[in-house]
């Protein structure tokens, strides 16, 4: 429980001592002065009159609030009193003495709590309005976003073990809320490209040869081996390696920047300096004693060396890292904000390969296509941007934004691309304005469309 929560809950406890006496002594008016050294808590508590949205934190304890006071015709008044004040060595308030007085019983009671087997936490307050349960956790902040989140979070979790053979094990290892923050700060297309990358959904070439835009699936650099999403990875072609040697120790270079673990560091530049999988267990340093670090590297290879370039890293990770800034700061950095950019710099491992691959394939398609077929092309482009962006999807008008000269310089797989999307959107616009259309044929066109 954080420090607001509790507070509010000292503000509920002190609600219901009223009311019970108001009740009890049929006390009709009256005044009373709240004192609370958290004035998020205090003004939330008393300063509105609205019901508490279902996005605020603790809104469960605010509704049991407002109906207490609701309930009863004191006049409550509320004054926000400094904490710690004991500590400064100044005279007291009397209104300062009984708050460290209270912080000093909160204190108690807060290690009894901690020590004991039987202690439950009240739920008083879930009495006095209805309350949400998921997993048997009870949900205070952020309704919608807890519910989607389980929903969404079990389907993940179920379509990475069946499709792509996790083991069920990982699911509890890996750092979601690393991801989910890492998530925040990228561009619409970045998720876009990673959400296809970690299903495996995007151009790869044995992606293409099912679309049967293309005649094989063997990797269009080495021409040895199936291209999938672990291939684009360990492609043992010469250019390949050079760009994962780059890549990777951009990603070293981070993880010094940043002050991570010495020991994280040793691992990973073992494990992921090759662009061939290895362990992590393996790469732990004999000289090392720290328990997380060896729980962080076990779990790392039930994830899986390959899964780490989607993101998925062991959450132990973050709390080996915890453990090493509090030896190096009294005011350590986030290890939420160490573990999201860890995430990141992985993402840009997978992004830099991705793009590498595609400069070597854009060059042999411009290569090989010939004049009469880049006149076709053109003249298709030519067409299409003449109708304008009238007749298609909404999502697909921003494409005529672009001068029709600036895209005709394109390479040809983006001029492709740009056609194929196009003449699919219309054809999905002309369908849907039928009264018998087939959705499932328009799906399915769309998933044929390549990237």
């Amino acid at each position: 429980m954080d420090s607001y929560r509790a507070e509010l809950y000292g503000i509920f406890s002190i609600m219901v001592t009223l009311q019970h006496l108001t009740t009890t002594y049929d006390i009709k008016e009256g005044n009373l002065l709240v004192a609370c050294d958290n004035k998020a808590a205090l003004n939330n508590a008393f300063m509105y009159n609205d019901r508490a949205s279902l996005n605020q934190g603790s809104f469960d304890i605010l509704w049991a609030i407002q109906n207490i006071r609701k309930s009863i015709n004191i006049k409550i008044q509320h004054q926000h009193v400094k904490g710690h004040q004991d500590k400064t060595g100044k005279p007291l308030t009397k209104l300062e003495t009984l708050n460290c007085i209270m912080d000093r019983k909160a204190g108690l009671m807060r290690e009894f709590i901690e020590t004991s087997t039987t202690y439950k936490y009240s739920k008083l307050h879930q009495y006095m309005n209805w309350n949400c349960t998921i997993a048997n956790q009870n949900i205070t902040a952020n309704l919608e976003k807890q519910i989607q989140h389980h929903i969404y979070e079990s389907q993940i979790h179920q379509y990475l073990i069946k499709n792509k053979k996790y083991d069920k094990r990982a699911m509890d290892f890996i750092d979601w809320v690393g991801i989910e923050q890492a998530s925040k700060t990228m561009t619409n297309s970045e998720q876009i490209w990673l959400t296809k990358f970690v299903t495996s959904f995007y151009a790869s070439a044995k992606k293409m040869k099912e679309r049967k835009v293309w005649k094989t699936s063997l990797c269009p650099i080495c021409n040895m081996s199936v291209e999938d999403t672990n291939h684009l990875i360990t492609c043992k072609d010469e250019r390949a390696t050079n760009q994962y040697k780059k890549s990777t120790t951009k990603f070293f270079q981070h993880l010094q920047k940043v002050h991570t673990h010495p020991d994280i560091i040793a691992i990973f530049q073992q494990t992921l300096q090759s662009n061939s999988p290895s362990s992590f267990t393996n790469a732990i340093p004999i000289y090392t004693n720290e328990t997380l670090i060896r729980e962080a590297a076990k779990e790392q290879d039930i994830i899986k060396w390959e899964n780490i370039f989607k993101g998925h890293i062991s959450k132990k990770w973050a709390e080996a890292q915890l453990q090493h800034y509090l030896k190096m700061y009294s005011n350590p950095p986030s290890v939420h904000h160490w573990a999201k950019n860890v995430i990141l710099q992985l993402y840009q491992i997978s992004k830099d390969m991705w793009h590498h691959r595609n400069e070597i394939v854009h060059e042999c398609i411009e290569e090989k296509l010939n004049q009469k077929e880049s006149d076709q092309l053109r003249e298709k482009i030519v067409i299409e941007y003449e109708k304008g962006s009238r007749g298609v999807l909404l999502i697909h008008k921003h494409m005529f934004s672009e001068k029709l000269a600036d895209l005709l310089e394109k390479a040809v797989i983006e001029k492709k691309y740009w056609l194929m999307q196009i003449e699919a959107s219309r054809a999905c616009v002309k369908k849907l304005s039928s009264p018998d259309h087939d959705m499932q044929g328009i799906l399915k066109r769309f998933a044929t469309v390549p990237d």
